[in-house]
């Protein structure tokens, strides 16, 4: 195909640049407003195209060499070449187009954002894909959006702990027991603890081959605690049971200073960057203020991240989430952390603002943080439940700005907008907005 030069106007939600080609929309990966580039288009839509970058003609002040070999051909990352306190300001400017332009909302007049702590090595957790077996078996990161796989031998996204175990891990990947049924490897460290989880996915019904070959490679790789084997339902733990982590956050405000440990198993949602995680326990218990007499929601609480700081200075809390093990997990660390405060149920949300509330009475503070499809139905059941205030955790901007539009429309205003970067490198970001009656 041929190769057509264009300038990007913009940069738009997936990381891409945005330009125009005889007055269509085309959208650019590995770009930057301003630039001047030559392209190739790959894919044709009625209303867009997408292309792939074939050289930058001009190139933005903000552009910077990215340092990962494979950077552009892994789907792992978008904006390596993004000077990294330029992606701040993108990040912000992509949050406030989407509450204004979606949402239609008035914003606060400060938003904060707090950086990384770092912008590289922060992730504790990866998850590889691995195909093949024997000495043909190889692992690494899926191409952007594409089931080409892209091996790798580390990731300038991972600690240190997690580059380790693939270290590790990748002299033993041809022995791996099993047949080429094994189509996915994560890696959950816990730095507290130096050592890390493994977790060998195949797909239902594989033969993964027996435990004690699995112990042996076990055995040779010091850095791994455990390995958990899973075909379906069926699950394995080698050496033995012992495959939680350890994690402690520090809980700080007005009446409260309390370290928290957490024993999290490898399956349950843990937030990818451990630090930024503690940035976000910080700003939502400041966001919430959380006294003695507060009847406290956590919806979508997981295992208890938000549930068991809040629990600290509320009176009462209640953690709602469809997973029984998260919730299992969330009363277990209730437990060892001396918090008997709070109560954690297994339901939908949806379904819990339904039906439950009663049982719980009238929440003063509501906190939730849902996956990225949002809280649907939102501004309606908080129209009937009137909390004091509501803190919203989102990492889609997109379902935040429509659902914050339904609380406006419910008689809650946009009172505070904080932004955590939770991902560098990425166009990924983390918000946390509070709502108030009007």
């Amino acid at each position: 195909m041929s190769s057509n030069v264009i300038k990007i106007s913009a940069l738009v939600p997936g990381g891409y640049g945005l330009g125009r080609l005889e007055g269509k929309v085309i959208f650019v990966p590995g770009t930057l407003r301003d630039e001047v580039v030559e392209i190739e288009v790959i894919e044709s839509k009625p209303q867009h195209s997408l292309a792939q970058l074939i050289k930058v003609i001009e190139p933005s002040p903000q552009r910077v060499s990215p340092r990962c070999p494979v950077f552009g051909q892994c789907g792992g990352c978008q904006w390596q070449h993004i000077d990294s306190t330029f992606q701040h300001l993108i990040k912000k400017d992509l949050l406030i187009d989407a509450l204004t332009r979606i949402g239609k909302l008035n914003l606060p007049e400060e938003i904060n954002l707090t950086p990384a702590a770092s912008p590289w090595h922060y992730r504790h957790r990866l998850r590889l894909q691995v195909r093949g077996q024997g000495r043909q078996r190889r692992w690494g990161f899926f191409g952007p959006r594409s089931h080409v796989l892209i091996p790798i031998t580390d990731c300038w996204l991972a600690n240190s702990l997690v580059n380790q175990i693939i270290q590790q891990v990748s002299q033993c990947l041809p022995d791996l027991p099993g047949d080429d049924n094994l189509k996915e490897i994560e890696i959950v460290s816990s730095p507290e603890e130096g050592q890390g989880v493994v977790l060998c996915r195949f797909t239902p019904g594989a033969r993964p081959g027996n435990k004690s070959a699995w112990a042996g490679i076990a055995d040779a790789c010091p850095k791994v605690k455990a390995l958990i084997v899973t075909t379906g339902d069926q699950v394995m733990i080698v050496p033995g049971r012992e495959a939680d982590l350890r994690y402690t956050f520090y809980v700080a405000n007005h009446q409260t200073k309390k370290d928290l440990t957490y024993q999290l198993p490898p399956g349950v949602f843990t937030q990818s960057n451990l630090g930024m995680n503690q940035a976000l326990i910080n700003l939502v218990v400041k966001l919430a203020r959380p006294r003695p007499g507060d009847i406290v929601w956590d919806l979508f609480c997981g295992a208890g991240n938000f549930s068991l700081p809040l629990a600290l200075t509320a009176g009462q809390l209640t953690g709602v989430e469809s997973s029984s093990a998260a919730i299992q997990n969330a009363d277990y660390n209730a437990g060892i952390n001396g918090i008997n405060n709070c109560r954690f149920l297994v339901s939908r949300v949806d379904r819990f603002l339904a039906g439950l509330r009663q049982r719980t009475g009238r929440p003063t503070i509501v906190v939730l943080d849902p996956p990225r499809e949002g809280a649907s139905g939102l501004g309606h059941q908080m129209e009937k439940i009137r909390p004091d205030r509501i803190i919203y955790v989102s990492c889609n901007p997109a379902t935040l700005a429509r659902d914050a539009a339904h609380l406006h429309k419910a008689g809650y205003r946009l009172a505070r907008l904080e932004v955590v970067d939770m991902f560098p490198q990425t166009h990924h970001v983390e918000t946390i907005a509070l709502f108030e009656p009007v």
